[in-house]
């Protein structure tokens, strides 16, 4: 009996010593009015973020050891009306995000040195009503969003030279009431929405060639009431999304779409 209380008190130990090591921390200084984007980019961490005022602007942080954060600067003349997305391709720092205005357009800007970003161009004839999502496939940079009307289609572009965007087209029989997730994973490009219907159910998506998509899978007893993330870590792709009550908890999952 004294043998089993002791491994017991061992595993409850090593339980609060691994929840105290990965403990949450604020970054100093810092605050947003929606759902911020992080990517890895010549190893350093970016995270960028919309201001929480008014001005609606894009703001960026970064660090090296994920636990100090350089002082925020804002990328000049952008701003948005929704969470951004962010992602490395070709030796780059792409961040596509929402217009701050009634037109709803798509925006791109990036940054080769994690400091001078680029002049903002709009992606032709596309729209959106919630933060896009962005990921490299593949040789190829994709946005999936939602769209600008209410279908709530998931459509997709892309570029493999990050200046000309191809012809959106829409994901077949998909639509999301959110912004959607989007991340590489095991050669295949997934993609984790919330749904567009009371249930608010996590879907997922997937494609091997950037053109067919699978048919959508439900993540079973999981909904969220925002936009969920998706992420690839150590061989496992990983989803993390609001809880669907009014607790707002963050709750993570592992996504499986094969």
């Amino acid at each position: 009996m004294r043998t089993k209380s002791f491994v017991l008190f061992a595993v409850f130990v090593m339980v609060m010593v691994a929840m105290a090591a990965h403990a949450a921390y604020k970054i100093p200084g810092q605050s947003t009015s929606a759902g911020p984007s992080l990517a890895d980019f010549k190893n350093t961490l970016y995270c960028v973020y919309k201001a929480n005022d008014s001005s609606n602007a894009l703001w960026v942080t970064s660090t090296g050891d994920g636990a100090s954060w350089s002082t925020p600067y804002k990328i000049p003349n952008q701003s948005t009306s929704a969470g951004p997305a962010l992602a490395a391709f070709k030796d780059k720092l792409y961040c596509v995000y929402k217009a701050n205005d009634s037109s709803n357009a798509l925006w791109v800007t990036s940054t080769g040195d994690g400091a001078s970003w680029s002049t903002p161009y709009k992606v032709p004839n596309q729209s959106t009503s919630a933060g896009p999502a962005l990921a490299g496939f593949k040789n190829t940079l994709y946005c999936v969003y939602k769209a600008n009307d209410s279908s709530n289609a998931l459509w997709v572009t892309s570029t493999g030279d990050s200046a000309s965007w191809s012809t959106p087209y829409k994901i077949p029989n998909q639509s999301t009431s959110a912004g959607p997730a989007l991340a590489d994973f095991k050669n295949t490009l997934y993609c984790v929405y919330k749904a567009n219907d009371s249930s608010n159910a996590l879907w997922v998506t997937s494609t091997g060639d950037g053109a067919s998509w699978s048919t959508p899978n439900k993540i079973p007893n999981q909904s969220t009431s925002a936009g969920p993330a998706l992420a690839d870590f150590k061989n496992t792709l990983y989803c993390v999304y609001q809880a669907n009550d009014s607790s707002n908890a963050l709750w993570v999952t592992t996504v499986n779409n094969q």
